[in-house]
């Protein structure tokens, strides 16, 4: 089953829709291998906006790809999305990027749980992207546009 995550979070005033879709999938079956997501988004203030856990193994669970809607009005600043999966077997799968809205356009962030990336520690403003360490940053107009 396929269900969607939406959040509509403004940070200012006023303006033309700008958003950043956040795509969560896997390569890891669900639940035997993928059993739980931790979400969380850092908004352009610093502070905690979505703190999510999305367990699996419970019944009607939704199933990826998961999707999370950020909705930007006002000036564009800084988000810092991670999700960080737990393997059934006690394995972490981190994935975080750090970007920026892109104003009157709609962005896709996609962060795939990968699984060349269990236990792969990466240090601080790094993630982890088929078995390496790369930097988390990604400029906003990079994205590609949001089907």
């Amino acid at each position: 089953m396929r269900r969607a995550i939406l959040l509509a979070l403004a940070f200012g005033c006023g303006g033309d829709l700008t958003e950043l879709v956040v795509v969560i999938e896997s390569d890891l079956a669900i639940p035997s291998e993928l059993q739980r997501i931790d979400l969380v988004v850092t908004g352009p203030d610093g502070s905690t906006v979505v703190d999510q856990t999305l367990d699996f193994t419970l019944p009607g669970a939704p199933m990826p790809p998961l999707t999370l809607g950020l909705v930007q009005e006002g000036e564009a600043g800084p988000v810092v999305a991670e999700a960080i999966g737990m393997t059934a077997t006690g394995g972490v799968i981190s994935r975080s990027m750090s970007t920026s809205f892109v104003d009157g356009e709609i962005r896709t962030l996609s962060l795939p749980l990968q699984s060349s990336c269990i236990d792969v520690p990466c240090g601080a403003g790094m993630t982890c992207n088929a078995g390496t360490c790369e930097s988390h940053e990604v400029p906003g107009d990079s994205l590609p546009s949001f089907p």
